[in-house]
C-alpha cells in the first residue's frame, strides 16, 4: 500500500501491532496514527521497532521506512 493510501486511513479504527526485528510485540495500537506515534515513543525509549502489522480481515505489514515517511507527512 502506498503512502497516500495509508494517509487516507490514519484514523480508521483497527488493531495494529508494533513489532521488533524478532517479531516480538512492543505495542498494540488502535489506529495507524496511534501506531506511528507509538513507534516514535518506543524509539525514544531505546527500543527499535521494525514494523507495524494490521491484524484484521485484510492484514497489512508496514515497514519502518514507510512508517517514518508517514510520520513526516502526517506532521506536515
Amino acid at each position: 500500500m502506498n503512502d497516500g493510501d495509508l494517509l487516507a486511513h490514519l484514523d480508521d479504527p483497527d488493531d495494529w501491532l508494533v513489532l521488533d526485528a524478532r517479531g516480538e510485540l512492543l505495542v498494540r495500537s488502535i489506529s495507524l496514527r496511534h501506531a506511528i506515534h507509538q513507534v516514535r515513543l518506543c524509539m525514544s525509549a531505546g527500543r527499535l521497532p521494525a514494523s507495524a502489522v494490521r491484524v484484521s480481515q485484510d492484514p497489512l505489514m508496514v515497514g519502518m521506512d514507510q512508517l517514518h515517511r508517514m510520520f513526516a507527512l502526517e506532521r506536515g
